[in-house]
């Protein structure tokens, strides 16, 4: 869904790396923008794991891999095993 998602320069300046459970998001500062779009990249991310019944949460993460140059880590995405229904009726 990332690949689908609009950025303002039209330039997608976000990459992901996934490993395991975990999706690493990196970014490529283009313009004053590049992050907002990054997030915009990232909501896509987010809305078609819902989509998928899957959950999971944002972090920021000590431990990713190196990016490669001129890019820059920004957040780490981790998928629970559970659907996100089973976390919704979970008893508070």
């Amino acid at each position: 869904m990332m690949r689908l998602a609009p950025s303002s320069t039209n330039s997608q300046p976000w990459r992901a790396f996934v490993s395991g459970n975990l999706v690493h998001f990196y970014y490529k500062p283009k313009s004053s923008v590049s992050v907002l779009d990054c997030g915009i990249g990232m909501c896509h991310f987010y809305e078609a794991e819902k989509y998928q019944s899957q959950a999971g949460e944002f972090f920021k993460s000590s431990d990713f891999p190196q990016p490669p140059e001129n890019w820059k880590y920004i957040y780490s995405y981790k998928r629970i095993n559970e659907s996100a229904d089973k976390i919704k009726q979970k008893p508070e």
